[in-house]
């Protein structure tokens, strides 16, 4: 915990919140910023050309809230530009050491840049990318907030995460990011100069925001850390989840692209089940690109992945099993 009086020689964080058609929920994520126990605060909202009244609301919100923090603004673009320049948009404006993004449909718990902060001052190692946990949240008829039941399970999710990933160094990172992305890419807590160092987010994919950015910094020997608390609330929709199978075009045509330039490379090919896991993923969303659906050859494709007969044989805990668990309201965040 920060003490009050050391408050003035904290660094500045910048908190981005990125919104494209957020007007029904960014109000809260908004708030959310406002009730930080951290006060060294600059917020920045970026808006990917949203076709609602997003940008109104949140310039409204600023003007009777900018006295919560150091400085605060709206940052807009006239053409709709993706996930990735929205955010170095963001970025290259940002006049904080530390940056915190934040979805417009995300909520950050009070103590969320508070935590992150004395962690890194605390640290015993230099820290540049920190993450923690999320709390997955859905809203009932009543828009209430549920969270899922099983304690147990979640426990479970989280502390096999942090063994078998965040424990590890730099270079098994790496590798381990290359067979895929359990990231949780909703609580992390960057340092300005090093990801400005990295080239921020690769904008060659704009519908993929996180995942280039995990490899690019742990190829770079950026270990990726973690903070065992829980700092934010991550929104689950319910189109998104019983929806999840639907092929989008651009975000497949990224992934495409994403795969020849990151994961496709001289380790995957020293790793035959790797190599092998990787490419049939790379055929696949090429199928998908050509066919302009998910096929039978896909679910084949699929089948056939090392890593999905490992899970097959070997059931592991994963977000799918949190999120087909009962949710209930929980009046702690509600």
């Amino acid at each position: 915990m920060i003490m009050n009086s050391d408050q003035n020689k904290l660094p500045l964080v910048t908190v981005i919140i990125t919104t494209y058609n957020s007007s029904g929920y960014v109000l809260e994520t908004l708030e959310s910023a406002g009730n930080q126990t951290y006060q060294n605060i600059e917020l920045i909202v970026t808006d990917d050309c949203s076709g609602d009244k997003t940008v109104e609301i949140c310039r409204s919100w600023i003007e009777k809230n900018k006295g919560k923090f150091v400085k605060a603004e709206v940052i807009t673009t006239k053409i709709n530009t993706g996930i990735a320049p929205n955010q170095n948009r963001a970025i290259k404006s940002a006049g904080g050491e530390w940056i915190k993004i934040i979805a417009g449909d995300d909520i950050l718990l009070s103590n969320c840049i508070e935590s992150n902060v004395s962690f890194v001052l605390n640290s015993s190692e230099p820290i540049s990318f920190l993450f923690s946990r999320h709390i997955w949240f859905k809203l009932n008829s009543y828009g209430k907030k549920m969270t899922c039941t099983n304690e147990k399970l979640v426990n479970e999710y989280w502390n096999k995460l942090d063994r078998s990933f965040f424990k590890a160094d730099a270079k098994k990172q790496y590798l381990k990011l290359l067979k895929g992305n359990r990231i949780p890419a909703s609580t992390a807590f960057f340092n300005k100069e090093t990801l400005i160092k990295l080239g921020g987010f690769d904008e060659r994919f704009p519908m993929i925001d996180d995942y280039p950015l995990w490899i690019k910094a742990t190829r770079n020997n950026y270990k990726l850390h973690f903070n065992d608390i829980e700092t934010v609330l991550y929104r689950k929709h319910e189109d998104e989840i019983s929806n999840s199978k639907k092929i989008n075009a651009r975000y497949s045509c990224d992934n495409y692209s994403f795969y020849k330039a990151y994961r496709i490379n001289r380790y995957t090919v020293l790793n035959p089940f790797l190599h092998l896991s990787v490419n049939l993923n790379y055929l696949n969303h090429k199928i998908i690109l050509k066919s302009g659906k998910y096929t039978l050859i896909n679910r084949i494709l699929r089948i056939m992945d090392p890593n999905f007969i490992k899970q097959f044989i070997c059931p592991d805990e994963n977000v799918s099993a949190i999120l087909n668990e009962s949710f209930s309201e929980n009046k702690n965040i509600n």
